[in-house]
């Protein structure tokens, strides 16, 4: 279904979309759900806010967040559907249920977290099944190379290894993954 984007400046933090009452029931989705959007041949996926008042019968906005990620511009055409549960949902009830993940499945549990796949509560799920079942040395590997892959990585000219530690949450935390998936790359041998 095409709509047509009408901005509202919302910031929300995220990639959000807004629809009314009418196309969610066209689209045949409820607040929360996720929809695909699709714009000069970038997609994205993301969870549906419905709005009462705001937007019209063919129209739809999006957090500022989204709709820079489009790179959209007022009166555009989205071309929106329906998205579907993504499989690492799957993954994540497993990891609930105390089972152990393999590089496959968490693989798929950080793509979805970096592609705005999963919601929220779907990340809150996966978190808590960490939390109160451990991780496995083998799924903490599996994790940080995820990570390491899936996020942006730094580029060195030298075949340099290093070491760094945090105590703290902070927004050096990706970089931490580069350099731990670093160590751990690098042969036992070399590292003394």
């Amino acid at each position: 279904m095409k709509l047509r984007f009408k901005p509202l400046q919302l910031e929300a933090g995220r990639l959000v979309g807004f629809i009314n009452k009418h196309v969610a029931e066209l689209l045949n989705v409820i607040e929360g759900d996720r929809i695909e959007l699709e714009y000069k041949k970038t997609k994205i996926t993301l969870p549906v806010n419905i709005v009462e008042k705001f937007l019209e019968k063919d129209e739809i906005s999006l957090s500022e967040e989204a709709e820079t990620y489009l790179k959209v511009k007022k009166g555009n055409l989205i071309e929106a559907s329906i998205a579907l549960e993504p499989e690492s949902t799957r993954f994540i009830l497993k990891k609930l249920h105390n089972k152990e993940l393999n590089k496959n499945e968490i693989f798929s549990i950080v793509k979805d977290i970096v592609n705005n796949s999963l919601n929220e509560a779907e990340i809150a799920y996966f978190v808590s099944g960490v939390y109160n079942n451990d991780m496995t040395l083998q799924e903490t590997i599996h994790l940080t190379e995820a990570i390491a892959r899936t996020g942006k990585t730094l580029k060195w000219k030298s075949n340099m290894v290093a070491d760094k530690h945090s105590i703290a949450v902070t927004e050096a935390v990706p970089v931490i993954a580069v350099v731990v998936w670093t160590l751990l790359a690098v042969p036992a041998d070399v590292i003394e």
